[in-house]
């Protein structure tokens, strides 16, 4: 990675970023800024509030820097490969294109391998029962499918540890069990339920950018609430995180997520429960279309559809193929 190493990773050192809520009852307005995340409400509290440290413009559009060089890069790579010697003796040359996880010998799908790591305390507060788990999976990889990705659990690790459960994110507690008990490089996810809690407060979940991988180091994956393991979205939303995707309204109307096919939008829709609005909310009046409410990167009512767009299935392959598949 070029210059966008130091600025992502200063936002995940100094702010704790990508928690997020796939809330069930809040109203609050999504806070951006750091000095808002301390004022939280107490851990006993039931997961919901958004945490998540928005990168700035200026990294943003970094970001789409660093992009557009991992591409140019693996644009190269396979000129080089079509030139080679070797392709003469190929049955498929015109396939090598494609990553090969994404050929027919694999449904046409990246089958993510997936460790689960169930945590709860001794008198069983956290407890998932195997049905619940996978039921998560479940709707997770529905919730995948026009993205070309399904989660392939291999285990689940049950642990009882009640530090490790209500431990804080990039505490000493937290970050010594993960090293401990996370499998697998980085093209390995790990889902860690337990008790997300992180600036003193509780969400639904948490997940790091792709591209802060190697940052992470065993700290790399995906917390999810035992309370938000019912959730529709939850997992889904924390997936699209792990494979380099922003919030919908992340970078405002300008340079926004980084994908053509999402709206521009500004800021999430305050109401997470009930019906979608009708009709929906402009953010960005300037810009084409109305708010993405019902994409799963956004945050909106449960009454509106859930789906990723082609153009973030997209930036989720890009980021396999160029990142967590050279990692």
């Amino acid at each position: 990675m070029m210059q966008i190493d130091s600025i992502i990773i200063g936002l995940l050192t100094a702010s704790a970023v990508l928690a997020h809520n796939h809330e069930k009852h809040d109203d609050s307005h999504h806070l951006h800024h750091h000095h808002h995340l301390h004022h939280r409400r107490d851990l006993s509290d039931a997961p919901h509030g958004c945490g998540f440290q928005a990168p700035d413009v200026h990294s943003i559009e970094e970001m789409a820097v660093a992009q557009q060089e991992r591409l140019s890069l693996a644009q190269y790579e396979q000129e080089r490969r079509s030139n080679s010697n070797n392709r003469l003796f190929r049955c498929n040359p015109e396939d090598d294109i494609d990553d090969e996880d994404f050929g027919p010998e694999n449904g046409g799908f990246v089958n993510i391998t997936t460790y689960i790591h169930a945590i709860q305390k001794d008198n069983e507060t956290g407890f998932l029962s195997d049905e619940i788990l996978q039921e998560n999976i479940d709707i997770t990889n529905e919730l995948l499918l026009s993205t070309g990705f399904q989660l392939n659990v291999v285990a689940t690790n049950r642990v009882v540890d009640k530090t490790w459960y209500d431990s804080e994110w990039n505490t000493v507690e937290q970050n010594n069990r993960e090293k401990k008990h996370r499998k697998g490089g980085f093209k390995t996810l790990n889902v860690y339920y337990k008790a997300a809690r992180m600036f003193g407060g509780r969400y639904c979940g948490y997940a790091n950018l792709a591209e802060n991988a190697k940052v992470m180091g065993k700290g790399d994956g995906i917390v999810v609430d035992t309370d938000c393991a019912t959730d529709k979205t939850t997992l889904a939303h924390e997936v699209g995180h792990w494979l380099n995707l922003l919030h919908t309204f992340d970078g405002g109307c300008s340079p926004g997520d980084l994908v053509d096919d999402t709206n521009a939008q500004s800021w999430y829709y305050g109401r997470t429960f009930g019906a979608c609005p009708n009709p929906l909310p402009d953010s960005c009046p300037d810009r084409p279309g109305v708010d993405p409410l019902d994409n799963i990167m956004d945050y909106a009512p449960l009454g509106c559809d859930d789906v990723f767009t082609e153009g973030q299935a997209r930036r989720m392959r890009e980021a396999w193929r160029n990142i967590r598949s050279r990692s």
